[in-house]
């Protein structure tokens, strides 16, 4: 069944995304709104009885790792986590000048995704489901072969 549920959203997901354009600025920019929003997220000044590994985006990424979770699929998870490590790598790597290019980032990639999507004639896909914002991720790393 969660087999089946991944594929479905996967359709749907690809039948707004089959512009070359569209598809191709979405390789660059859902990995960079993936990435901003963990940094801006880790921008928030956090409570004092915070752990000092846990900030506002662990949450983000718990509840995303969750909905990863429920497709009950090891290679799925195993990618999806090695993602996040990257984008957390490259996050930490870049402290603490955060905010600024992480929101600059979100804007650019979020203003390339709508113009994608003027081209392509359809509006984006979370707009009928929110779950769309966390398959955007999944659907680059299997146009990139890493999923199946």
């Amino acid at each position: 069944m969660s087999r089946l549920r991944l594929e479905n959203y996967f359709s749907e997901y690809s039948s707004s995304h089959l512009n070359l354009v569209n598809k191709r600025i979405h390789m660059f920019a859902v990995p960079l709104i993936s990435l901003s929003v963990m940094g801006l997220l880790m921008s928030i000044p956090r409570p004092i009885w915070f752990m000092d590994c846990i900030d506002w985006s662990t949450p983000f990424i718990i509840g995303a790792l969750a909905f990863y979770f429920s497709f009950r699929n090891l290679r799925l998870i195993v990618v999806i986590i090695l993602f996040f490590a990257v984008q957390l790598l490259i996050l930490n790597w870049m402290k603490p000048q955060l905010f600024l290019p992480c929101l600059l980032i979100f804007i650019l990639a979020w203003i390339a995704q709508f113009y994608g999507h003027h081209l392509e004639g359809k509006k984006p896909a979370f707009f009928k489901d929110l779950f769309f914002l966390l398959i955007g991720p999944l659907w680059v790393l299997k146009s990139l072969k890493f999923l199946k």
